[in-house]
This record gives structure tokens, C-alpha cells and sequence, in this order.
């Protein structure tokens, strides 16, 4: 089973790391069962809220990735413990 990369930026970088090949932005990476994807988003994007952490964006990118699709719970979890 392969997965979708799924892009939650949340923040922007700072410029001196963009500029030393940093991200253009900070957030999370999560890997998403591309037959769930829709649910997942919506889980991804309910999480975020209730933890008040601002979304810039979100969206699927890059290739599947083979047996690394993340859990609600690893997900949950991740986002919890996610400190700004």
C-alpha cells in the first residue's frame, strides 16, 4: 500500500534558513492513505484547529511513498505534542 504526502505549512521560515536551503515554510509532513485522503485532510485541518495552531496551507505533494501512511491516533498525536 502506498501513501500521499500531505503538506500542512504553518508557519513561515525564517529568512536567513531559507536562504542557507531552509523551507519556505514550517509545519508538518503527514503520509495519507490516498483512498482516505478527504477524510484525512478534514481530520488533519480539525485537529490543527482544535489545538489553535494556524494553517497557511495544506496540500497533497511529492510521490507516494510505500507502507508509511500515518494513523488518526500517530496524527492526534503528533499535533498535540506540536509546540509554536
Amino acid at each position: 500500500m502506498g501513501s500521499t504526502p500531505y503538506l500542512c505549512e504553518l508557519q513561515k521560515n525564517d529568512i536567513v534558513d531559507i536562504k542557507c536551503g531552509g523551507p519556505a515554510f514550517l509545519g508538518f509532513d503527514f503520509n495519507v492513505d490516498p483512498e482516505k485522503k478527504n477524510e484525512m485532510i478534514k481530520f488533519i485541518q480539525k485537529c490543527l484547529k482544535d489545538n489553535n495552531i494556524p494553517c497557511i496551507s495544506t496540500h497533497a505533494s511529492g510521490m507516494a511513498i510505500v507502507n508509511k501512511v500515518w494513523s488518526k491516533e500517530r496524527i492526534k498525536k503528533c499535533i498535540e505534542e506540536y509546540v509554536i
